[in-house]
């Protein structure tokens, strides 16, 4: 901490002289005036290669030996011409297919060979005006960074584009632009027109269009290709254990000596600035409920100075302002919308569009947007507090400091976008200090004048839309657009904001101690295990890991799995209740308040086997924290307006939700997968109206009043001897009760026959799969777990190169297995899919052919030791990550494992073999039974009604 404060005093000065000729003027800027410049981090060297290419190196310490890769291009869907309208997304896909070094496949499994994970850790992305290629590798081997330097070259300049693969992974595209047809894709095709207006961006979307994709060819892709992938409009940005100078001089001398071949630059398109304010109601089957967005299009600004820093800060500052005041609203007692906030978007690379959006009640649509204009009039009129700004000040400087305080725990994954944003538009980047040290300068010299004045310019602005979604049973009223611009324009006198008192203490008097009667060592997981007086337990485990996080989770079996059915719904929602209810003389909003300088959060969650309490703070904070635990144990309440709103927001939701036929079509199967279980019955409003507060407040309390019940783990950046007094207090004082108590097996079970079934009700041009085989299992065994996992993964391989690499049948497919232990032992196997509508039965055909081969012939070696490997780097690297201890002592405990099981975790990884992993599959899928599940689109009848006979006699059997 001593050297953190040594670096903060050093920043101060240097940002002080920097800064005196620009503070006076500060008070009035506008985005468009220059000053003083920023600074930019020192921690980055940076630079170009011979050839122009510009890099950045950022070595950072978290996690060990592990470099994160980032091949920058600024160049995206923007420069396609009309006939090549996704052509920069499919040179993206290419770069994995083929190329001087790695033949098709070859650039991949040489990566997973390291360890690392297709979509994790290698990936790629399209943007309007960028395309990025991210790798990560493990250093603790030098050649990894030749291979790096190789597969850097081939992308620039070796991709192959062989005829038959482009027309390979042209039906991989395709299938991709087909998973993505949905809601969010009806809703775009009819905002993008008014979003863009006549720019570019409104008919460039990355994914391109059908026309395109079907009739480019692998010679004109090689031409984008050719034409874009200059030196000049890349970047290579390095961040983790990486020696600068080691770097720069490999790659100069590799990637650095390619020549360009032209020096083309992307064309630079902007967004109109909207002249008249557009209306749009938009409805469908799958929007389940309204809301109003108000829309506002602005100037953004490039962060490269003083000014622009400050009109950043006065955007962050009205956003957090008013959507307080939208969040205390829509959370009291008599609350006018479900919901209301203010937001914004980037446009392009040149504006904003705030948006001012409210989630009318039921039953009153047109009192809900007059009260978020009024709310706007209110800000208008009377501005913002000064008690407002304060808080917000000292959150904001809070968690800037508590940053600095870790800043050597930032993960190198994390750093990568700020030097994107640099190469591709000019924003400054700065070290962890330096950006305290800007917020610490600024900050006090906003007033709330000027905040309130921001607001205003914001509202002078232009008026960009009016967009109302709706279900479409719920379609407003046609004249909607004239009351909404009336009640926008509307003169009203309103009186100004007030705030209520909130000085009275969180805890009054301290709980009588408790004590700790018993303490034993956890070698394995380097944790201390405490018994207490009350019966409770405790278990911490002291850790360097970060210097600003401690975790709390405390748990005890039983959950709503103790309920009547009566009581069933008040009891699954009772912790949520109890939540949004607050604690003592605070409601939540006012608790929110009161705790604003303090780091900490608390969750509550009654399932249906255990109910959990989890937390977490800055170590300033750990006794708050605990103090706010033992509240939430010992003094919960439910207010009745709470539980009234709440019910209400439920059945609003639930009044819609079966009008979307995947909702609907997801019910129908849950019902029909556990034989209609009263006990496990979907959402509907009768239920939601049977949610009652005294049910849920006696529930709650008797699962939360028996401390004896519960295990607490806590791990972070604690000490023994300062955190045993705070157990003796606030855990051990917790009231307990003589009987222990545990779950109830409520005999739901996944059904134990076979069953096909089929509906002609999606919306969109896609057919969706799930698969799900699953039988009870005689003994739940660690081993056979963990043998299943290595399956699944294998399993999921096989099946991506089957459906996905040779037949170009899908983009994804995903793969789920496990063995439950409770309430029973279960095995389950899960794999969901998206299909083109009438290929769907060769595919579940296929997919049953791979699992017969992986059960029958003998596994592939190279597939299992790529997979160890991946697990043990993902086991290394999360041993340096707090969540990881926690998650791991939570499942020893739940699960009762012998800690021995995780200390010869690597042993037992590589000990593991096929034929055993062979043998465990084929174990669990001997007898075992199938569902199968086909949602196809609306007019695909045909199938349907030969499918609709099938699942019948599949129900009736």
């Amino acid at each position: 901490m001593k050297q953190v404060m040594t670096y903060l005093a050093k920043y101060k000065t240097l940002v002080f002289l920097c800064g005196l000729s620009f503070l006076a003027a500060c008070q009035t800027l506008t985005p468009t005036e220059k000053t003083n410049q920023l600074p930019l981090s020192p921690e980055v060297t940076s630079g170009k290669l011979d050839n122009g290419i510009t890099y950045y190196i950022h070595p950072n310490r978290k996690p060990k030996e592990r470099a994160y890769i980032t091949l920058l291009l600024n160049v995206g869907s923007l420069q396609e011409q009309d006939r090549e309208r996704g052509a920069a997304h499919f040179v993206e896909h290419m770069a994995f297919n083929g190329s001087t070094h790695f033949n098709k496949n070859d650039l991949v499994t040489t990566l997973e060979s390291l360890g690392m994970t297709f979509g994790s850790d290698i990936n790629a992305f399209t943007g309007f005006d960028n395309t990025r290629y991210h790798l990560e590798i493990p250093t603790d081997d030098p050649e990894n960074w030749s291979t790096v330097s190789l597969i850097l070259d081939d992308w620039i300049t070796g991709i192959k584009f062989e005829p038959e693969d482009v027309e390979q992974e042209r039906k991989v595209i395709l299938s991709e632009k087909r998973a993505r047809k949905g809601l969010g894709e009806r809703l775009s095709e009819v905002l993008n027109p008014i979003n863009y207006g006549d720019a570019r961006h409104a008919d460039r979307m990355p994914i391109g269009i059908d026309e395109a994709l079907t009739s480019m060819s692998a010679e004109d892709l090689k031409a984008f290709h050719q034409k874009w992938y200059q030196p000049h409009n890349m970047a290579l940005i390095i961040t983790g254990d990486v020696q600068p100078d080691n770097a720069i001089k490999l790659f100069n001398n590799t990637i650095g000596q390619i020549k360009p071949s032209n020096d083309l630059k992307p064309q630079e398109y902007l967004i109109p600035g909207q002249i008249e304010p557009a209306y749009a109601v938009l409805t469908d089957q799958e929007i389940l409920s309204r809301s109003i967005n108000v829309r506002y299009q602005t100037h953004s600004v490039t962060l490269d100075n003083f000014d622009s820093l400050r009109y950043r800060l006065l955007n962050q500052m009205i956003i957090s302002l008013f959507n307080n005041r939208m969040y205390e609203l829509s959370d009291g007692a008599e609350k006018p919308f479900e919901g209301a906030s203010l937001g914004y978007s980037q446009l392009g690379n040149d504006k904003l569009l705030f948006n001012f959006s409210v989630t009318p009640k039921d039953g009153s649509f047109e009192q809900s947007y007059q009260r978020l204009f009024e709310e706007i009039k209110r800000v208008e009129q009377h501005g913002f507090l000064t008690s407002e700004l304060e808080r917000y000040r000292k959150e904001v400087l809070n968690s800037s400091l508590l940053a600095v305080e870790d800043m050597d725990s930032i993960h190198s994954r994390n750093l990568s976008d700020r030097y994107m944003s640099h190469f591709l538009y000019g924003e400054h980047y700065f070290s962890t200090i330096q950006r305290h040290v800007l917020l610490e300068t600024i900050l006090p010299t906003i007033s709330a004048e000027e905040v309130s004045a921001h607001f205003d310019r914001l509202l002078a602005s232009n008026l960009h839309s009016i967009i109302v979604y709706a279900p479409e049973q719920e379609k407003p009223d046609a004249d909607l657009e004239e009351k909404l611009f009336a009640a926008l324009n509307k003169e009203i006198e309103l009186a100004s904001y007030s705030e209520s008192d909130l000085a009275d203490p969180l805890m009054a008097t301290l709980p009588e101690k408790g004590h700790i009667i018993d303490k034993t060592d956890i070698k394995a997981v380097d944790a201390i295990d405490y018994r207490l007086s009350n019966g409770a337990r405790v278990i911490i485990r002291p850790s360097d890991l970060s210097n600003t996080e401690v975790f709390l989770s405390a748990y005890a079996p039983g959950g709503y799995s103790l309920a009547t059915l009566e009581q069933q719904r008040s009891a699954m929602e009772s912790a949520k209740l109890v939540a949004a209810s607050g604690i003592g003389n605070y409601s939540r909003t006012d608790l929110g308040k009161k705790l604003y300088d303090k780091t900490v959060q608390l969750q509550l969650n009654i399932g249906r086997y255990y109910s959990q309490l989890s937390s977490s703070s800055a170590p300033k904070d750990l006794e708050l924290m605990l103090q706010l635990a033992h509240l939430y144990f010992t003094e919960p309440k439910i207010d009745a307006d709470v539980v009234d709103n709440y019910r209400e927001s439920v059945i609003q939701y639930q009044k819609n939700r079966l009008n979307d036929p995947e909702q609907k079509y997801a019910d129908e199967l849950h019902r029909l997968m556990t034989d209609n279980h009263p006990r496990s019955q979907p959402w509907s409003v009768e239920e939601a109206r049977k949610i009652d507060r005294e049910i849920a407040l006696n529930f709650y309390k008797d699962r939360f009043q028996k401390a004896n019940n519960f295990t607490f783990v806590i791990v972070g950046n604690i000490k023994p001897t300062e955190v045993e007094p705070l157990i003796e207090q606030y855990i051990a004082s917790l009231p307990a009760d003589e009987n222990k108590e545990t779950w109830q097996d409520e005999n739901i079970r996944t059904v134990q026959r076979d069953i096909h079934f089929a509906r002609d009700t999606a919306l969109d041009e896609k057919t969706k799969v799930f698969l799900n085989y699953h039988k009870p299992i005689d003994q739940y065994i660690s081993e056979t777990r963990f043998r299943l996992g290595l399956y699944e993964e294998i399993l999921q391989q096989e099946l991506q190169a089957k459906l996905r690499e040779e037949l170009g049948e899908v983009y994804s497919i995903g793969v789920g297995a496990g063995v439950d232990r409770y309430p029973t032992e279960w095995f389950n196997l899960s794999i969901s899919f998206n299909a083109e509508p009438g290929r769907e039965q060769l595919l579940i055909d296929t997919i049953q052919e791979v699992i017969q081969q992986t059960l029958s012939e003998p596994l592939p070696q190279d597939k299992l030791d790529t997979i160890k490997q991946q697990r043990r780097m993902s086991f290394t690297e999360g041993q340096q990550s707090n969540h990881f201890w926690l998650g791991q002592i939570m499942l020893y405990e739940r699960e009762d494992i012998d800690y021995s099981y995780f200390t010869n975790y690597m042993s037992r990884l590589e000990a593991v073999s096929t034929k055993q992993i062979q043998d465990t599959a084929n174990m669990l899928f001997e007898d075992s039974y199938l569902i199968t599940s086909i949602m196809r689109p609306k007019d695909d009848a045909d199938m349907a009604n030969k499918d609709e006979q099938e699942t019948e006699r599949a129900v009736t059997d």
